[in-house]
């Protein structure tokens, strides 16, 4: 897409930072943000396209109007109903919201059998600031890419949570915790489900 290049500061700006989680915009090799892939490069050329009527010319966001979205694959998924892209409508009915980047066994509530706050409580106690650190760094790299300077302990495990759950790898996470310190998995082992 043309038009200013606006510099990659997900550590400071929440909007860079979820569409980086969601693997939407990354940062290239000069710290601008680009956009991973030409569907979603698709997809914002058409939400920033003048709206109908506009004789203008300009370039303006039509908020509330249906974007077309697609996955990974280029297969349509549904209509876009932000500009954000927080949510889709499933194709097959139109009535059913399904949040972007999450399967809908997990946007329906199949996977809300975890305990996260035990999760949170056993990733406090299961690992330093360090460990965290590179537990992130190893396993779940987008996750530690999004850590900044000063950024807290909890803070951090509130985001690899939130991304694990989102991307149903809680199970992939904990195998990591089992791993990385066997006694306080088995610790808090009966609390990780509802």
């Amino acid at each position: 897409m043309e038009g200013e290049r606006i510099r990659f500061i997900a550590h400071e700006n929440r909007h860079q930072a979820q569409l980086e989680l969601l693997g939407f915009i990354k940062a290239d090799l000069g710290g601008f943000c680009v956009i991973r892939n030409r569907i979603y490069e698709g997809a914002l050329a058409e939400i920033m396209s003048p709206a109908p009527d506009d004789r203008s010319g300009t370039q303006e966001r039509r908020i509330g109007a249906p974007t077309t979205v697609f996955d990974q694959r280029g297969q349509h998924v549904g209509q876009q109903v932000n500009v954000a892209g927080d949510y889709i409508v499933d194709s097959h009915s139109p009535s059913h919201v399904v949040e972007a980047g999450v399967s809908e066994s997990r946007a329906t509530g199949a996977s809300s059998t975890w305990d996260t706050a035990a999760i949170r409580e056993l990733l406090t106690e299961a690992f330093n600031d360090e460990e965290l650190d590179t537990l992130c760094f190893d396993h779940f790299r987008a996750v530690y890419e999004e850590f900044a300077s000063g950024m807290s302990k909890g803070e951090k495990i509130r985001r690899l949570l939130d991304y694990c759950v989102r991307r149903e790898q809680v199970e992939t996470l904990l195998a990591q915790v089992r791993q990385g310190n066997p006694a306080q998995y088995a610790r808090f082992e009966e609390q990780l489900k509802k």
